[in-house]
């Protein structure tokens, strides 16, 4: 079984309403694998002027949570493993609202 696409996920700790702990995301990501998710679309908010998370920062976040998940992974001993923690892919795909105000910068920034 493939198992499951989470295609908005705020799983990423620290960087806006999602959880505020490195600890709370990967207990996040062990309910997924345990609800059948087997891909997590990381969409912290951007661009909306309460959140300003770029690039660097979502990725390394990314990286910060995959080490963790692994080493927890790695670590755990029965009775409490988790099949297929250590599979789990988390991608980036940060949330931005459109809004009608962003047009004429963007069409700006493609000439």
């Amino acid at each position: 079984m493939q198992g499951m696409i989470d295609i908005h996920c705020h799983i990423l700790h620290a960087l806006d309403d999602g959880p505020r702990t490195l600890k709370e995301s990967v207990e996040m990501c062990k309910a997924a694998i345990q609800d059948g998710i087997r891909t997590i679309v990381a969409t912290p908010h951007t661009l909306n002027g309460v959140y300003q998370n770029d690039r660097a920062t979502i990725l390394s976040r990314i990286q910060e949570l995959k080490s963790a998940v692994r080493h927890f992974s790695a670590s755990s001993m029965p009775p409490f493993p988790i099949a297929g923690l250590h599979d789990l892919k988390i991608l980036p795909g940060p949330m931005c609202i459109f809004q009608k105000k962003w047009l004429p910068i963007w069409k700006k920034e493609r000439h």
